[in-house]
């Protein structure tokens, strides 16, 4: 029963192993062929027509989680800096109470945004 044991904890540590060097291997890769995808700035980001947001948790109160006000905040100064036209903003509206694009909506007409350059997606 001993050496069962042992066979058992060397092949979970060997699999343990084998799907960390993976993971480890596919991040790398993907970082590698997404580098010049990244834009740090602004002015380092090409023009595009659409801006799509995609959601993230809302609070009970109607209020963006925090990382959700992130994204809309950073699609709001593309937006203000004329970088993008419109904003494509898709997310879950699963239940009449919760309302993902909804809110990004509100949230973006507040601060300026006219109507027209939003469109939702609800099965986002």
């Amino acid at each position: 029963m001993h050496k069962k044991l042992k066979k058992i904890t060397v092949f979970i540590l060997l699999l343990g192993a084998f799907l960390v060097a993976g993971i480890y291997i596919l991040s790398h890769h993907i970082a590698s062929s997404t580098e010049d995808q990244i834009f740090n700035s602004i002015e380092d980001t090409p023009d595009a027509y659409t801006v799509i947001v995609l959601g993230a948790s809302v609070k009970s109160n109607g209020n963006l989680s925090t990382m959700l006000k992130d994204r809309v905040e950073s699609a709001l100064k593309l937006y203000m800096s004329g970088k993008v036209k419109r904003f494509l903003l898709s997310g879950d509206n699963g239940t009449v109470a919760y309302n993902e694009p909804q809110a990004m909506k509100v949230f973006l007409i507040e601060r300026g945004v006219l109507e027209e350059h939003i469109f939702l997606d609800y099965a986002g």
